[in-house]
């Protein structure tokens, strides 16, 4: 898939550091690795909160697409409180969320967070890339397999989910 210009930056929520001493999401860096594998400068910050720190601010700003990744459900607030955050600093970005936190929760969180563009489904490896090559090609959202999107008029609308990834090892290592 054509890579175009620009910045992905990637973002996962605080853990809970009375049962997590600290953490790094491999989903989220995966998603990384394969956005870097398209030729996409990618900016990953784990374990942010809100207020946003001043590089995460710069980050957002520039960037053409951000995403927020949910490892847990408790995560859910906090990745909601991030969106519409980073929506302040990046009014133009693809602002998208992922990861198993939101599990079968798609809809009811672009529905709830208007600041989202798109919620990806299961596994983001393949639909990231799709998602980036048609936001970098201007073409439309709406099918996109994988995602639940919300239209310029408002509409969520779902491509449904894809396969799972066959291959693994024709995955990038985390980024």
């Amino acid at each position: 898939m054509p890579a175009g210009p620009g910045t992905a930056v990637l973002l996962a929520p605080a853990y809970d550091h009375g049962a997590y001493r600290s953490a790094e999401s491999l989903g989220l860096r995966t998603v990384a690795a394969v956005l870097a594998g398209l030729g996409v400068r990618v900016e990953v910050f784990d374990e942010c909160g809100t207020p946003l720190p001043d590089a995460v601010r710069r980050a957002a700003a520039r960037a053409r697409l951000i995403g927020v990744g949910a490892l847990f459900t408790r995560q859910v607030p906090d990745a909601l409180a991030l969106a519409r955050a980073l929506r302040q600093e990046a009014p133009t970005a693809h602002l998208t969320i992922g990861g198993q936190g939101l599990q079968f929760l798609w809809s009811e969180v672009l529905r709830d967070c208007p600041e989202l563009d798109s919620a990806c489904m299961y596994e983001a490896d393949e639909t990231i890339a799709d998602l980036w090559t048609r936001l970098v090609e201007h073409q439309p959202m709406d099918q996109l397999p994988g995602a639940y999107v919300r239209s310029a008029a408002g509409v969520i609308t779902t491509g449904g989910p894809r396969p799972p990834v066959v291959d693994l090892d024709r995955l990038p290592l985390p980024f």
